[in-house]
């Protein structure tokens, strides 16, 4: 019996992942992978610091960026997206749409009223989330087409570009 576990023992050893030494083992950053960690921050730093200190630069890589994907993967992102509607659908319309996700003696937790209220408030906090900052911002932005904020109101009070 001793024999069996000292060989499983050495499979279960022999078998770890090859990276496993470059995870730390304790302490608050207990299961990170620190070279990644290092080289996930160090890209986010470089990414902060380009965009910060060289704000014309960095907007016309990104829009460069940002037309070349649009041009490229327009097709494909549309295509993405009617193939996962239709997907919904049929497994909405078909028997697989009856599959209980659980045994098949438990109930929901939630009520259809429930669930339906929580997925209200989700998507009125997301909207607040957003658009706490989005509306503001639409409001100060000076780039549209009649040269002041996107405010109705500001022209009628007399705001300039300057004056805001």
């Amino acid at each position: 019996m001793s024999t069996r576990s000292t060989s499983d023992a050495s499979n279960a050893h022999s078998l770890q992942h090859p990276f496993a030494d470059c995870v730390t083992q304790t302490g608050p950053f207990k299961g990170v992978h620190k070279n990644m960690m290092i080289a996930a921050t160090l890209l986010v730093f470089i990414f902060v610091f380009f965009t910060g200190f060289n704000t014309d630069l960095a907007a016309s890589v990104f829009a460069a960026a940002r037309g070349w994907v649009e041009s490229t993967f327009g097709w494909y992102y549309m295509l993405v997206i009617v193939l996962l509607l239709a997907a919904s659908f049929i497994i909405a319309v078909t028997r697989f749409g009856h599959i209980r996700l659980g045994d098949d003696d438990d109930r929901p937790e939630f009520s259809t009223f429930s669930w339906l209220s929580m997925l209200f408030s989700a998507g009125v906090g997301v909207g607040i989330l957003f658009f706490g900052v989005a509306e503001p911002t639409l409001y100060f932005d000076t780039s549209g087409a009649f040269g002041y904020p996107n405010n109705p109101y500001a022209d009628m009070a007399g705001a300039t570009t300057d004056g805001i």
